[in-house]
């Protein structure tokens, strides 16, 4: 690739990885260049014709119920459809436990560094900055980086599929309004290690992508407000499932009023499904 062409002088001709063809009938309309420790990435904006992204219409409806323990929780409104999706990293919890061995390895060289900006119980001095940065914190910084670009493009990826499935089988999607944002109940370590998982998950990623190509073939995605929807029952309409912090580790529960068990994440699901029919009915009257 001449990346003079793109950056100017400063860049001279070098090897590039091409993810994906640039299809024939389409038109370079910006250029973005990013560059990101040793790489450089050219981002190609492009104007496709006659190949936007269509799906049939399938009149079918699914609610996604967002959770720390789960990621997404998917229903359609009588839960005859479940589905539970997770990010892969998530999963593989061995992949993420290298990245925070790594985050340990560069603090303590930091610390090994700087020790006059450094607490005995390794903590930050207040008011003091550590300026002296070693060759082995560089080599540990870079391997930070990595494995959080890693752990991005895997995520990003599955969520791209995801949308792409999701959109193909369903034409109304509602998604919960939870994102966590680092408002984990408890205190300390407990509180820290579920903020991560909110991170990790990155529901409001996932909820971007669903939603730009929902614009582009038609089909319409809804933020649908969770009040209610994990302790209402779907049968008698009674609200006798948990609530409050406390009924958070209660993931099953059986409605005291008509017997049916319920899944906490499927049953939120399916009320998310039923509240975005409505808002989608409601959207298509006319006025």
């Amino acid at each position: 690739m001449r990346l003079d062409k793109l950056a100017g002088d400063m860049c001279s001709a070098a090897p590039a990885i091409l993810h994906r063809p640039i299809p024939e009938t389409a038109t370079i309309k910006q250029v973005a260049l990013t560059i990101r420790g040793p790489r450089m990435l050219a981002v190609l904006m492009l104007d496709l014709v006659g190949q936007d992204r269509q799906y049939a219409a399938t009149g079918q409806v699914a609610g996604i119920d967002p959770g720390r323990k789960m990621a997404l929780s998917l229903s359609n409104p009588d839960q005859t459809v479940t589905e539970r999706m997770q990010p892969p990293l998530a999963r593989h919890s061995h992949v993420l436990k290298r990245l925070r061995r790594l985050q340990r390895k560069a603090a303590r060289q930091l610390r090994a560094a700087n020790p006059d900006c450094f607490n005995a119980d390794g903590t930050f001095k207040r008011g003091k900055r550590p300026k002296n940065k070693s060759n082995n914190f560089r080599r540990a910084s870079q391997q930070v980086l990595d494995a959080q670009e890693h752990i991005a493009n895997a995520r990003s990826d599955y969520y791209h599929n995801a949308a792409n499935q999701l959109l193909s089988a369903y034409d109304v999607i509602g998604v919960g309004t939870w994102r966590g944002k680092g408002n984990a109940p408890g205190e300390g370590k407990a509180k820290r290690a579920q903020n991560r998982k909110d991170y990790d998950h990155a529901i409001s990623s996932f909820v971007s992508i669903l939603e730009y190509k929902a614009d582009e073939c038609g089909k319409q995605v809804f933020d649908v407000p969770e009040h209610g929807s994990t302790k209402r029952c779907s049968y008698c309409r009674a609200d006798t499932g948990p609530t409050g912090l406390e009924g958070l580790k209660v993931r099953e529960w059986t409605c005291r009023e008509c017997g049916p068990h319920h899944d906490r994440d499927f049953q939120a699901a399916a009320e998310i499904a039923r509240r975005a029919q409505r808002m989608a009915a409601a959207n298509s009257r006319p006025r």
